[in-house]
This record gives structure tokens, C-alpha cells and sequence, in this order.
């Protein structure tokens, strides 16, 4: 690029510089717009998302609960075992 075509940018830039801004505005309107229309289209699916996670906690606190009760009773048996190991004089009783 020559000085004088860089010139000719610069002196162009200069005189449309209020043009610039007006667009510049005008696109920030425009962008500022759609980032609302998005907040509005977001607050829906958060209220979604909301009752989607309160079902998903109820369900593990099912899980959880269901795990503990299994969890008791396999620790019953593993007490039976042991049990039954020392009346058949598999292992030495304590």
C-alpha cells in the first residue's frame, strides 16, 4: 500500500466517521435487542431447567435412600456369613 492510497483511507474514515458512529449505534441498538430477546427466551427454559433439576434431587434422594437400605442388609448378611462360618467351624471363633 503507498502513502498516498493510506492517506486516501484515513481521509475517508475521517469524513464518515459520523456515518460510522450512527451505524455503530444503530448495530449496538440492534445487538442490545436480541441479547433481551434472548433474556426473555432464557427465563423460560431456566424455569424449565428449575423443575428439572427439583425432579432430578427427588429422584436421588429415592436413589440414596434405596442405596442405604440395600447397603444394611448386605452388611446383616455379611454378619450371617459370619456366623454361620464359625457354627460349621470354618474359621476360629473370636
Amino acid at each position: 500500500m503507498t502513502a498516498h492510497s493510506r492517506y486516501a483511507i484515513v481521509t475517508v474514515v475521517k469524513e464518515r466517521a459520523p456515518a460510522i458512529v450512527e451505524a455503530s449505534l444503530e448495530m449496538l441498538q440492534t445487538m442490545v435487542q436480541r441479547v433481551l430477546d434472548g433474556q426473555a427466551h432464557i427465563g423460560l427454559t431456566l424455569a424449565e431447567l428449575k423443575g428439572d433439576v427439583i425432579e432430578v434431587k427427588e429422584r436421588l434422594g429415592l436413589i440414596e435412600g434405596q442405596y442405604a437400605s440395600l447397603s444394611r442388609r448386605v452388611d446383616r448378611m455379611g454378619g450371617d456369613v459370619d456366623h454361620i462360618k464359625r457354627r460349621v467351624d470354618l474359621v476360629d471363633a473370636p
